[in-house]
């Protein structure tokens, strides 16, 4: 995949103001996987986050790295390759934990009914004014 430096300077500048990295990275891996609304299965979030970023954000398939142009407290947008697990993993286990159904230490991942709700509301809170 190449892709030009105006597109890379488009996401910067775009995402980078107006995306969480949760939604454009762990919301758009765990919907393409079809996580369930209401209840929760066993599955590995993780792998489905690593396939993601593997496949959208490693734009030099040499490098350690992914591309990460969303929102962050980080002044760097290429993140390391254990980012789904390091970065990623208490953003999903703390900062949003009201909108999944996972049991502390389980495998067992779900979206709660109105995870919407609770996401917006939670990237609201994140979102200085």
């Amino acid at each position: 995949m190449n892709l030009s430096s105006e597109i890379v300077e488009w996401a910067v500048r775009e995402l980078g103001n107006d995306c969480h990295p949760f939604i454009g990275i762990t919301f758009l891996a765990a919907k393409r996987n079809e996580m369930p609304v209401g209840d929760s299965v066993q599955m590995s979030l993780d792998r489905f986050i690593r396939s993601h970023l593997e496949t959208h954000h490693r734009l030099d398939p040499k490098s350690e790295f992914f591309f990460q142009p969303f929102n962050s407290k980080k002044t760097t947008y290429w993140v390391a390759a254990n980012y789904y697990s390091t970065g990623l993993q208490p953003i999903n286990t703390q900062t949003f934990k009201e909108a999944f159904i996972h049991p502390r230490k389980s495998r067992r991942w779900g979206w709660v009914g109105d995870y919407i709700e609770k996401i917006r509301r939670r990237v609201a809170e994140l979102t200085p004014n």
